[in-house]
């Protein structure tokens, strides 16, 4: 009998999107640079650690060797968060919330991605029937860093928690630790064709 190991849902989501991403990107590079490369199946992998106890991270992406790019390994610090729906309040500006904890960003992660899965709901389509689909921010250590040191309450206050707000999963507002009461966007740390060449090519 095979002993079983489970890993949350979240972790290999994440390492499955990273992944695609990844092969993208490295088609994509290809193409520019007029080569022919063959699978990109090997091109990437993901490596878990044994122990669930283990501190600071709780993956290791390997991007192999790929044309004149050398290999390189980056260790990922994955957060979770459920959705919540507003109930259609006039006063609620957005549609869905993931919420999130302040933490002491550990040294040892190279990237951190904060997941959210949200029901994509369809005009007339039963709760049980839509669609849940992903939301991924994919952060360095220095960019979280700064991000968690002006994190403020409305009082000033430092904050303990991050809310990340949208209607569409393409425009992500900070809004719970935002000094603006609007919302600030950061868009810009979706997880992207574009960013993961910048940060794995």
């Amino acid at each position: 009998m095979d002993p079983v190991f489970t890993i949350p849902y979240t972790e290999l989501r994440s390492m499955e999107i990273l992944d695609e991403m990844i092969k993208k990107v490295a088609k994509g590079v290809a193409k520019e640079k007029g080569e022919k490369v063959g699978s990109l199946k090997d091109v990437c992998s993901s490596h878990i650690p044994v122990s669930r106890q283990q501190k600071g991270f709780d993956f290791i992406v390997v991007r192999e060797e790929f044309l004149e790019n050398p290999r390189i390994f980056k260790t990922v610090q994955v957060k979770g968060s459920r959705a919540y729906y507003s109930d259609g309040k006039k006063s609620d500006k957005f549609k869905y919330t993931l919420s999130f904890g302040r933490f002491k960003v550990p040294d040892n992660a190279d990237y951190f991605i904060f997941i959210g899965l949200f029901p994509d709901y369809y005009h007339g389509v039963r709760v049980d029937k839509a669609e849940w689909r992903p939301v991924t921010l994919l952060l360095t250590n220095s960019e979280l860093t700064e991000l968690f040191s002006r994190l403020k309450t409305k009082k000033g206050t430092e904050e303990t928690r991050f809310y990340t707000s949208f209607n569409s999963p393409d425009e992500l507002y900070l809004t719970r630790g935002s000094e603006n009461p609007e919302g600030e966007s950061i868009s810009h740390f979706l997880i992207s064709k574009e960013r993961v060449q910048l940060l794995f090519f």
